[in-house]
């Protein structure tokens, strides 16, 4: 099994902003166009066709998002198992540490609130240097 970094639990998050980024994307790109029907007949979808554009455009996207989250479940996969093998100690330290990994990181809460939620009091900066005190960053 890989070692885990601080780097590979930040790609989590950059590649959920990534995804979040390409749904913007889709919604900016779909810009049917509908021409007037003179004759009452419904038109052809042709190469010029601005809706069949917008629909290959936005499939486009979909394969792209789709081959980003294959990516993240991967990562997500790999920091679970990490987690529950390297940080299996039962001590009430490590099981603070895989809470604030999995709620800052995989969840994407802000420091703020995982402190909040896994310790228990206000302060942005406690949950933060037990996870950089970990990984050797902070003494």
């Amino acid at each position: 099994m890989a070692d885990i970094t601080l780097a590979r639990l930040r790609a989590v998050k950059k590649l959920q902003n990534e995804i979040d980024e390409l749904e913007q994307m889709k919604l900016r790109w779909y810009r049917p166009v509908h021409s007037p029907n003179m004759d009452g007949m419904p038109h052809s979808t042709t190469p010029g066709d601005p809706t069949a554009q917008a629909v290959h455009r936005i499939d486009m996207i979909n394969d792209k998002i789709t081959g980003i989250q294959q990516q993240l479940a991967d990562i997500v996969e790999e920091i679970l198992n990490w987690l529950y093998t390297d940080l299996s100690d039962d001590s009430l330290e490590q099981s603070e540490l895989r809470r604030i990994i999995i709620c800052h990181y995989i969840d994407g809460m802000s420091w703020e609130t995982t402190t909040r939620h896994v310790l228990g009091y206000y302060g942005s900066d406690t949950a933060k240097k037990r996870v950089y005190r970990y990984f050797g960053i902070i003494d």
